[in-house]
């Protein structure tokens, strides 16, 4: 990774944000695995409205949606190949429980608006590279839901109490190999210019 990219990096694991590289994640047994998993599992595509607006189209089994750009998510590949948990896992990475899958390909010029998740979750690199942008705190100690900011605004409504999307967030570059751990309730977003395909380990909702 070049210079300006290991110094975002460091900068994120300084502010409790953990990224690495663990090379065996590119293997050919991981490689097929997935394979087999992409295959089988149900798939939504991220798309944005004319306005910007966040939209998710569930694809009917047997089509792929051509012709729409943006990402695609398939969904728990776990329940189709058990063992990605384990073979997806980086080496270096804390105490952490799998139990949820999911991969996202994104084509060029598409990625996913700024959001936070329920969910600690960690990001594995396979293919491409895709850009992440992720805010330095939480946005909310105990997330019930998904929330997805507003982009014509600098706040969100969350069930009553006013949330504010923060303008200083770290950029980390992930490449294959690359991967980056996202603490529950932190906003993110990501964008690839020339195409990616990452896969989400996601930790059980209730784990920090």
């Amino acid at each position: 990774m070049d210079s300006a990219a290991d110094t975002e990096l460091n900068a994120c694991v300084s502010l409790g944000a953990l990224t690495g590289t663990d090379p065996k994640v590119l293997s050919p047994k991981v490689d097929e695995a997935m394979h087999q998993g992409l295959s089988a599992s149900p798939c939504k595509i991220l798309l944005s409205s004319q306005h910007g607006e966040h939209q998710e189209l569930l694809l009917p089994d047997g089509n792929p949606g051509l012709g729409l750009q943006g990402t695609r998510c398939y969904m728990n590949l776990e329940s189709v190949v058990p063992e990605l948990t384990t073979l997806l896992k980086p080496a270096g990475l804390p105490a952490f429980t799998v139990d949820r899958v999911n991969a996202y390909v994104s084509q060029p010029g598409t990625g996913s608006p700024t959001h936070f998740d329920t969910r600690t979750v960690v990001i594995v690199q396979l293919v491409g590279r895709k850009l992440w942008m992720v805010s330095k705190t939480p946005a909310i100690a105990n997330p019930h839901r998904n929330c997805v900011a507003d982009p014509a605004r600098n706040w969100v409504d969350y069930d009553g109490t006013r949330l504010t999307v923060p303008d200083d967030f770290i950029f980390v570059l992930l490449k294959p190999g690359d991967w980056l751990l996202i603490q529950k309730a932190a906003w993110h977003a990501t964008y690839s210019s020339s195409g990616s395909i990452s896969a989400t380990l996601a930790a059980p909702a209730e784990v920090d």
